[in-house]
C-alpha cells in the first residue's frame, strides 16, 4: 500500500529526472528495499547499498559498484544510465565516497546515528560548490517517529558544537 511518504519520494523522483542522479537514504533495511522498489517502479535504474551488499537493479549489462560509484562521482554515463538512483543506508553508503555527480538526497527515513547522517550530508556537498552546482537534501518527515529522529539528531549536532567550557559548566 502506498503512504504519503512513497508518494512524496515519488514526486520527488518526478522532480529529478531532468538531472538523471539522486540519492536516496534510509535508515533501516526495509526502508532501503522500499525506496528500491519505489526508485524502479518510477523507471529509475537502481544501485543499493546497505550492510547486506550491493544489489544492481535496471543497470545495463556488466556495469560493478565501481562503474556506479565513478558514474556518481565524475557523472562519466554519456547517456547510457537516464536515470540513476543510489539507495543506501548512510552508513554503508555514506561514509568515504564521493558522490558530487548527484546534486540531489533525499531522505527517506533516518537512524539515531549523527556521525553517519552527517557524512551522508557530505557525500553529495563539497567545499567550493556554489549556488548552481549545490546540494539540496530533502527529509520526508511525515510520521512522528521522523520527527523524533530528527529533532534528537539536532541535538546531537548542538551538543557536538559544545565548547568545552560549556561541557564542563553543564557536568557542574
Amino acid at each position: 500500500s502506498t503512504t504519503p511518504k512513497d508518494a512524496a519520494l515519488v514526486e520527488l523522483l518526478g522532480r529529478c529526472e531532468e538531472v538523471g542522479r539522486v540519492l536516496v537514504y534510509a535508515g533501516f533495511h526495509d526502508s532501503v528495499d522500499r525506496c528500491s522498489d519505489l526508485c524502479a517502479a518510477a523507471g529509475w535504474s537502481v544501485a543499493q547499498v546497505d550492510g547486506r551488499g550491493w544489489k544492481l537493479i535496471g543497470l545495463p549489462e556488466g556495469w560493478t559498484p565501481e562503474r556506479v560509484l565513478t558514474e556518481l562521482d565524475r557523472g562519466t554515463d554519456e547517456g547510457e544510465v537516464e536515470k540513476l538512483a543510489f539507495v543506501a543506508h548512510p552508513e554503508s553508503g555514506g561514509i568515504g565516497l564521493n558522490l558530487t555527480a548527484c546534486p540531489v538526497g533525499i531522505y527517506y527515513s533516518l537512524d539515531f546515528d549523527l556521525s553517519t547522517f552527517m557524512q551522508s550530508l557530505k557525500r553529495g556537498h563539497r567545499a567550493g560548490m556554489d549556488l548552481e552546482r549545490g546540494f539540496i537534501a530533502y527529509f520526508l518527515c511525515h510520521l512522528a517517529t521522523d520527527e523524533y529522529v530528527l529533532k534528537n539528531l539536532k541535538g546531537k549536532r548542538d551538543r557536538q558544537s559544545w565548547t568545552l567550557g560549556e561541557i564542563l559548566a553543564v557536568l557542574e
